[in-house]
């Protein structure tokens, strides 16, 4: 099992940094916190913009911010 944890606060100042991106419109990160055994998700990650080229590496962008700046 992993035990996983997340600053909730700082996620939300990941996700406006994140949506005020040029063509970016809206992001929604979920989480999956506490005992996580294998098999289960961790995160959810949804990013919409206008065209897939700004909003891929948007989506590589917040979880890689999440992973160095969220994760407890």
């Amino acid at each position: 099992s992993l035990r996983v944890s997340f600053d909730k606060k700082k996620i939300k100042e990941i996700e406006e940094r994140i949506r005020s991106e040029d063509s970016i419109s809206e992001v929604n990160v979920a989480l999956n916190e506490g005992e996580l055994l294998p098999g289960d998700w961790i995160m959810s990650v949804m990013i919409v913009g206008e065209v897939r080229d700004k909003v891929f590496p948007a989506l590589i962008k917040t979880v890689d911010m999440i992973k160095k700046e969220a994760a407890k």
